[in-house]
């Protein structure tokens, strides 16, 4: 469907093992191995993808998420405002992002980017709050399909079950968040 948002789900058919992850593929007639798929590391922590088609080309997406001053715009999930964004955009560089939640707590992300290859994909560690907190792994693509680009998080080494369903909805927040602010600037026709 365009425009959904689909992420993992936690009830499981099926499970293999490919590249040093344990694959499970969810029940269901909406499941599907393509859109929603939990990953267990060999190393026991927990991955998960978050996908969004959004009608906009890779380039205004890549943009959209390197960007400091656009990463203000749109970044977070519901209720919670970015109110600093750092990015120094180059494999080793740091990024810093400062989510502030209702009732005025301020937390902190940040990490260094592995991997950049504009406008296709983005690798970088990811930390919460302290830069002594476990270190965790984040590659987002952006995948052209006709006049839409789906954006695909998969984030990993992430370390328990309640922190892995906290990132989801955080990522589906930041991705509904992008696909309005995209709409917002370029407007609902632009490619």
């Amino acid at each position: 469907m365009a425009g959904s948002t689909s992420a993992t789900c936690t009830r499981y058919h099926s499970s293999l093992r490919k590249n040093g992850y344990n694959i499970t593929v969810p029940f269901g007639s909406r499941a599907s191995s393509r859109s929603r798929i939990t990953l267990r590391n060999a190393d026991s922590s927990l991955s998960l993808v978050v996908r969004r088609k959004i009608v906009a080309t890779p380039e205004r997406l890549f943009d959209a998420w390197t960007r400091a001053e656009e990463l203000r715009e749109w970044w977070g999930p519901q209720n919670v405002k970015c109110i600093a964004a750092e990015v120094d955009l180059r494999v080793g560089g740091v990024y810093r992002i400062a989510n502030q939640f209702p009732d005025g707590r301020i937390l902190w992300i940040s990490g260094e980017f592995l991997s950049i290859e504009r406008p296709h994909r983005l690798e970088y560690t990811w930390r919460v709050g302290s830069p002594h907190a476990p270190v965790e792994r984040v590659r987002v693509q952006f995948v052209r399909s006709g006049d839409q680009t789906e954006v695909i998080v998969t984030h990993s080494r992430i370390d328990g079950e309640t922190s892995r369903e906290s990132h989801q909805q955080g990522w589906q927040g930041c991705l509904e968040g992008l696909k309005g602010y995209v709409h917002r600037v370029s407007g609902p026709s632009s490619p």
